[in-house]
């Protein structure tokens, strides 16, 4: 009797231990997936701001180049309006001026 009683409670100790393992093991499965997922979000963060960088850059580029071409347009306005209300000589001198801000 005591050997059958010791034989059932060595397998229910055998059952347990299993269950525990896989206790253990799925909570390590599950601690990786989040971990993972965090790791995957930083990265994709990080390269975002990469991004944002490099189009802040852009942007700013493009701003300057708006800002010369907005200066040529208006110093090419004042020069054509110039030459209209100018003699012929100064008009000439002008329009060479003006020529030279289209090349």
């Amino acid at each position: 009797m005591e050997g059958e009683a010791l034989k059932a409670l060595e397998e229910r100790a055998c059952a347990a231990e299993a269950r525990l393992a896989a206790l253990e093991s799925s909570q390590s499965a599950g601690d990786a997936g989040p971990c993972a997922a965090l790791g995957e979000a930083e990265k994709r963060v990080k390269q975002l701001e990469r991004e944002k960088k490099e189009l802040e850059a852009q942007a700013e580029k493009l701003r300057y180049r708006v800002d010369i071409l907005v200066a040529t347009v208006r110093e090419g306005d004042a020069l054509l309006k110039a030459a209209l209300s100018g003699d012929d000589l100064e008009r000439t001198q002008l329009a060479d001026k003006l020529a030279h801000l289209c090349s």
